[in-house]
């Protein structure tokens, strides 16, 4: 039987879910043989049906997917030698015998392979990047071997235990490219999910950075495990080793090693299952110049990442200090911190001019003031679509350098996310004199958080100005993208911000208090009788009652004369203009006669045929009996048509 035929359960498996059946399978494979030899020659790749077929399955047997994974595979093992190509195991050996990854004997409760990832046993100094890969991708290679790996997929499991900022700071934007280039869209493998644990308080802003690289499908499929209960849910606890709450011993590759070494000779490619021969390895290679030119145009390429490349070693850099005291840690703090408690929920924003051995005491120490501490960058806080009213205080330019101006979008999603009567603690460089393109005069700022929704925009102080900013805030300024000139940095200040959430979500309602209309005042009784008068009234002496014909002089009994009544814009006054309000009926007048009496439509005949005679006439045409006539004339009927014999 071939290695990649199935048995009769999983082929149940793969028809359901990869569409496989064993004669789509064979067309699949011709055509996707057909289309690769065609596009070049087939001498310097793998094109064996155990080979191919891992894409296919990938690809859920679509062919076009499965034939770009399979071209970007080979570009990427051609680009990147040092992940792709072993010369000896030796080069790897120590990364696997520190049990930074692994591979599991067992399998998931969906029957899937499992990956074991530690990186807080990865020491930067000793270990490069590349050999961890390149150990990595050995171990996926002998995983995809197993067709029940092919058809169900791998899921990995990572331990963030003891992993620090000095080890993040080493996975560069360029890995993060190639790491979910490879998973998504060139390894022959199903990646079906990621399960962290022991994860660090900045882990958020880690999966924020590599997110956007990720599809949506893959993103969704990164757990966050808080409670080593919930893997119970998808892996079986004997399956497991210590460090993930299995019954097995702690994890170690000693059993990997072993293995490997007897399977493998001293010269070994990465790709056992995807391999090439050594002749065609070479070919991929590339000189010492060429590589060392490609690792600077990928630190180029860092140098241009939107956002913070954790670049800094904090290690034996242990610094402490208190909140509202500024000078306690040199360089760390700009603005003095608000009194703080445990029942608090606290948004710190940052940027990619903050460093970790700034950042990290600050959010160190606040976590143990606080109930909850969120970091979050600027530039993707609204991207982060935080639910509304989270926070209780939100910080955003605490951190040295303080050198962000915040737009009317980042605030508007601040007071958003702030619940009702939450503070917020701001410091920015603002303008004291003169004007800066993109940078606002104190003035500018209060108003831009009062139109943000913003109230109580009281406590203002000036930090630093002039020649009191420091290197580090130029610097800042600088990775921001602002080249200002010294005298233009003479003419800013920093300043610190506090305002308030009023005490209402944002589009709440509530009804309105109206004062109620006061009653109608009781009439003076006396007022009344003044105007009242009743039948006995009338034989009262003290009454005086005036009799209605007294009121009439004598020209009101003559009856009036008709001509005195007539308009003198009538239609007989011989005007041909009516007024503009005519009552008198000449507007109507003269509409009528303004109006063109309709002609009379000629009278013809519906068929057109009665002017020729009986013949052609209908049954109830007019002219029946009557003799043919010229069309148009005038039918005149005789005097004994007119007197019918009756």
């Amino acid at each position: 039987m071939m290695t990649y035929e199935l048995e009769a359960e999983l082929a149940e498996v793969a028809k359901r879910e990869l569409n496989e059946t064993p004669l789509w399978r064979t067309e699949c494979l011709q055509e996707m043989r057909e289309i690769l030899e065609s596009q070049g020659s087939s001498e310097d790749r793998d094109l064996s049906d155990e080979t191919l077929v891992r894409f296919l399955r990938s690809k859920k047997f679509d062919v076009s997917r499965s034939v770009a994974a399979y071209k970007n595979y080979f570009y990427i093992r051609a680009k990147h030698p040092d992940i792709f190509v072993i010369p000896e195991l030796d080069s790897v050996e120590h990364v696997w015998r520190a049990n930074i990854v692994g591979i599991l004997p067992g399998r998931d409760k969906l029957d899937r392979g499992m990956m074991l990832g530690f990186p807080g046993r990865w020491d930067p100094d000793t270990q490069s990047l590349d050999t961890v890969f390149a150990a990595l991708m050995m171990q996926l290679d002998h995983a995809i071997k197993d067709v029940r790996n092919q058809v169900n997929g791998i899921v990995l499991l990572a331990d963030f235990r003891d992993v620090s900022l000095f080890q993040a700071s080493h996975i560069t934007p360029t890995y993060v490219r190639l790491i979910t280039t490879i998973v998504q869209n060139s390894f022959p493998a199903r990646f079906k999910g990621v399960y962290i644990i022991n994860y660090p308080w900045y882990i958020n802003t880690l999966l924020t950075l590599i997110r956007p690289f990720l599809s949506a499908k893959m993103s969704n499929r990164v757990n966050l495990i808080k409670n080593l209960d919930d893997l119970d849910r998808h892996f079986h606890h004997d399956a497991l080793p210590e460090e993930f709450g299995g019954s097995q011993p702690l994890y170690s590759n000693e059993e990997w090693i072993r293995t490997v070494r007897g399977i493998n000779s001293p010269s070994h490619s990465a790709s056992s299952a995807l391999s090439l021969t050594a002749n065609q390895e070479v070919v991929s290679l590339t000189s010492n110049d060429d590589r060392s030119s490609q690792h600077e145009n990928e630190e180029e390429e860092e140098e241009e990442w939107a956002t913070v490349s954790l670049a800094s070693s904090i290690e034996g850099r242990k610094k402490t200090f208190r909140f509202g005291q500024v000078n306690l840690l040199p360089m760390a703090l700009v603005m003095e911190f608000p009194q703080l408690d445990d029942k608090q929920k606290v948004l710190l924003i940052w940027h990619q001019a903050n460093t970790p051995e700034t950042l990290e005491p600050v959010v160190t120490e606040m976590r143990g003031k606080v109930r909850e501490v969120a970091l979050e960058h600027a530039e993707r806080l609204i991207a982060a679509k935080h639910p509304e009213s989270s926070f209780d205080v939100a910080i955003s330019g605490a951190v040295s350098p303080a050198c962000l101006p915040h737009t009317n979008e980042m605030l508007e999603e601040l007071a958003r996310l702030l619940k009702p009567n939450g503070t917020l603690h701001v410091c920015e460089p603002a303008v004291t004199r003169g004007s800066i393109s993109g940078i606002r005069s104190l003035q500018k700022v209060s108003s831009a958080l009062k139109l943000s929704g913003f109230v109580n925009v009281t406590e203002t102080k000036f930090l630093k100005s002039g020649n009191e900013l420091d290197a580090c805030f130029k610097e800042g300024l600088h990775k921001l993208g602002w080249s200002l000139t010294e005298e233009q940095l003479e003419t800013i200040a920093l300043v610190q911000i506090q305002a308030s959430k009023p005490g209402y979500e944002i589009g709440a309602s509530s009804q309105l208090s109206l004062p109620q209309a006061s009653h109608q005042a009781t009439p003076n009784p006396s007022v009344n009788q003044i105007w009242t008068l009743t039948a006995s009234d009338a034989l009262d002496e003290d009454v005086e009652v005036v009799d209605a014909d007294t009121l009439l002089a004598e020209e009101d009994f003559l009856k009036p004369n008709p001509e005195s009544l007539k308009s003198d814009c009538g239609p007989n006054s011989g005007r041909r203009k009516a007024c503009k309000n005519c009552t008198c009926g000449l507007a109507e007048i003269l509409a009528s006669e303004n109006e063109e009496k309709p002609k009379p439509k000629p009278v013809t005949s519906s068929c057109g045929n009665c002017y020729l005679g009986d013949a052609f006439r209908c049954a109830s045409c007019p002219y029946l009996g009557m003799p043919a006539f010229k069309p148009g004339e005038q039918i005149r009927l005789s005097e004994r048509q007119l007197k019918p014999d009756i």
